[in-house]
């Protein structure tokens, strides 16, 4: 078939209640992604990258219902959209693609016409490992697993030097952290692991164990997931400033420890949201590419910090075990991350064909109700302030969840 014959052709999209809605389109773009790491070497000019699975391709699309009956045709494709089951698109570029919408944005301000904007990402039919365990539990299990291959990375207690090192970097980490987390139990922690590394008498799983106490408290704090991912993200970026002056063993086995207790404490915090961290799907998307991009710098890292071989008494190679219990929690948490994003609310965006206020507007996308949620929720996603309480005006742009 031509592409004339194609940009002829209709888009087809069948919603997850099996409802299909037969559109005029416009042609955007398609975004395919990858898994992949990049590696840098000393003194070897280019970089070498490795690339991994497809991952899911992102699709930019625009439609339009038209006619004297588009205003009911569009409101009947937002309510079937709301059904949380994949699409199917049958497209005039791309043949049939499974997808989920990640937002969609509704524009009326064009008589006899209503656009539909929106992006969409290609999804898998099945869910991702297979397994009859609780995920949650089941990273919960993958942590306490990485904590305890994590104690055989160091074989050997910090001399002086080292220890006021590792002592310089943590009073960093706590003096930069403590502005968030100002909490009797955090500064106790912060001590006993000080306190762990001046005791000549205490040995090194002891000193990993204070650390992995240390780092896991911040995974488990009450607050929100994002400030947990940036609070654990800092301390990472603070330890790889210690990069640059990392050139005997231990140095590289504490970055390659330290490291690895962050990710799958990161890991651990991901599974454990409170109740609106996960509100849509840009939420949780953005909390997996976080932990990609930091998981992805750990492994380019510890690929440069290895020596070319192992025959050498000082040379350093990571740990087998240790690396290959942060990459399975790593990789659990994001397909499962994948599984509540396809299940998350979906953002849908209007403009408001004519003027309203807050309580219409609610009644309108959600119903009423008595502890004034609906009406609380569009204040909050929409910024609204003092002077638009009882007048919303025509054109306005609206956001809200389903």
């Amino acid at each position: 078939m031509s592409w004339i014959e194609r940009i002829q052709s209709e888009l087809q999209i069948t919603t997850g209640d099996g409802r299909q809605f037969s559109v005029l389109w416009k042609p955007h773009t398609k975004v395919a992604e990858y898994n992949v790491a990049e590696f840098d070497f000393p003194k070897v000019a280019g970089t070498l990258v490795r690339r991994g699975t497809v991952r899911g391709a992102r699709y930019d699309m625009e439609f339009y219902f038209q006619g004297e009956d588009h205003l009911e045709q569009a409101e009947q494709f937002e309510l079937s959209a709301r059904d949380s089951r994949p699409w199917v698109i049958s497209h005039p570029y791309y043949d049939a693609i499974t997808v989920q919408p990640l937002s969609l944005t509704f524009d009326h301000s064009v008589y006899n016409t209503s656009k539909v904007t929106g992006t969409v990402v290609e999804t898998i039919t099945e869910d991702y490992p297979k397994t009859t365990a609780d995920p949650v539990d089941q990273i919960d299990e993958l942590k306490e697993q990485c904590d305890e291959e994590s104690e055989e990375v160091l074989d050997e207690k910090p001399d002086s030097a080292e220890t006021a090192d590792i002592g310089a970097l943590l009073e960093r980490i706590y003096k930069e952290l403590s502005t968030i987390v100002n909490t009797e139990e955090f500064y106790t922690i912060y001590n006993e692991v000080k306190a762990v590394l001046t005791d000549t008498m205490a040995d090194a799983r002891e000193l990993v164990r204070k650390l992995q106490e240390f780092i896991n408290y911040l995974a488990e704090l009450a607050v929100t997931i994002q400030t947990r991912v940036e609070l654990l993200k800092a301390q990472f970026e603070l330890l790889r400033e210690t990069l640059e002056a990392t050139i005997d063993r231990f140095k590289k086995k504490f970055y390659e420890l330290y490291g690895a207790i962050i990710l799958s404490a990161l890991a651990k915090a991901a599974a454990h949201p409170l109740q609106e961290d996960y509100a849509n799907r840009q939420s949780v998307m953005r909390v997996t590419d976080t932990i990609l991009a930091m998981y992805n710098r750990y492994i380019e890292d510890l690929d440069n910090l290895q020596s070319e071989n192992g025959g050498d008494p000082n040379a350093y190679i990571p740990d087998m075990e240790s690396v290959s219990g942060v990459q399975r929690i790593v990789s659990y948490t994001i397909s499962n991350l994948f599984t509540i994003a396809m299940g998350a609310r979906q953002e849908r965006t209007i403009y408001l064909e004519d003027d309203s206020n807050l309580i219409v507007l609610a009644h309108r996308l959600f119903g009423l109700r008595t502890d004034d949620s609906t009406i609380e929720a569009l204040m909050k996603n929409n910024d609204i302030g003092l002077n638009e309480l009882l007048h919303l005006r025509k054109g306005r742009e609206i956001v809200y969840y389903v």
